[in-house]
């Protein structure tokens, strides 16, 4: 019997902007529930097309990063955590001081294309924002 993979965050940097697109099932409450995409969407505006220009997400809306993970928190009420590209995703998101992320449902983000993400975007099933970036030396769990 084959296991069904959960969904994963994909990073990038594109024209020097980091970029993070993160499934719904990844982003939790602290019961560990996934809250649903209408839930999100109060943080992340959806967006018709990919890649898009996304608007500066709420003040309550934190991303911290270390050289080799993220963490994201939507206010008190959700958040996610997982791993980036390194060095490179790190250096672009100081540089510009934010991170493009997006939010996804009916799609894993790490093994889909860039076209995937459109057609999601089309379909009313991708939100986005730029979120401030915090850096620190490590991430503690």
């Amino acid at each position: 019997m084959a296991r069904r993979r959960r969904p994963g965050s994909r990073t990038s940097v594109t024209d020097g902007r980091a970029e993070i697109i993160i499934p719904l099932e990844s982003i939790v409450d602290a019961d560990e529930k996934t809250l649903s995409f209408k839930a999100v969407t109060k943080w992340f505006r959806r967006v018709d097309t990919y890649p898009a220009s996304v608007g500066v997400a709420d003040p309550s809306v934190a991303l911290v990063l270390d050289r080799f993970a993220w963490d994201l928190h939507l206010g008190d009420v959700g958040h996610a955590t997982d791993t980036h590209d390194g060095d490179t995703f790190f250096e672009a998101a100081v540089a510009t001081g934010a991170v493009a992320i997006y939010v996804t449902s009916e799609l894993d983000p790490r093994r889909s294309k860039p076209d995937e993400v459109a057609d999601a975007a089309r379909a009313g099933n991708l939100g986005g924002a730029l979120v401030a970036a915090f850096t620190v030396d490590a991430l503690e769990s």
